[in-house]
């Protein structure tokens, strides 16, 4: 998502996929994605990125994380939930949660697997949501590609800021 300003998350290049929503505001923006042929009421994965301006100032990743767990627990009875995997990385923190809902807002179980990366400004979100359950190949293919997600800052040479 190449949002103006000093920050960008990127993310492995993912084929299969086409953009059904997207928004933006002084506030935030974001998009989501799902498998070419499904719509937003059926879907069986989901790739939502979310860029929070100004967030990455007040809190790390993994209190971002907890807050949205917090809310997740009242919509998702009975879910179990991975312990948060954090990092740290030269200008940036990541976190990594899995949760298992069986049963969630479409009354069907879904899994989601969240990464948020708090940046020098920004707090940055892209979660990968399965709907109808999952498969441990499926969450093993959601947790690789999530960790090959990086934020680039302005004036970033890292490969993956060239694309």
């Amino acid at each position: 998502m190449a949002a103006a300003g000093p920050e960008r998350l990127v993310a492995p290049p993912l084929s299969g996929f086409v953009e059904i929503a997207a928004e933006a505001s002084p506030e935030q923006s974001g998009k989501q994605e799902v498998l070419r042929g499904e719509t937003a009421a059926q879907w069986t994965r989901m790739i939502t990125t979310i860029r929070f301006v100004g967030m990455g100032k007040r809190m790390q990743s993994n209190q971002f994380i907890q807050a949205t767990l917090r809310d997740l627990r009242r919509t998702c009875r009975g879910g179990i939930i991975s312990p948060v995997a954090s990092r740290n990385l030269p200008g940036y923190q990541t976190s990594m949660v899995h949760v298992d809902c069986p049963r969630a807002l479409a009354q069907e179980p879904e899994s989601v697997v969240r990464l948020a990366i708090s940046g020098g400004a920004d707090m940055h979100l892209k979660e990968i949501t399965f709907r109808g359950g999952r498969t441990a190949m499926e969450l093993a293919w959601a947790r690789s590609f999530l960790s090959g997600v990086v934020l680039c800052q302005a004036r970033d040479r890292q490969p993956a800021c060239q694309r």
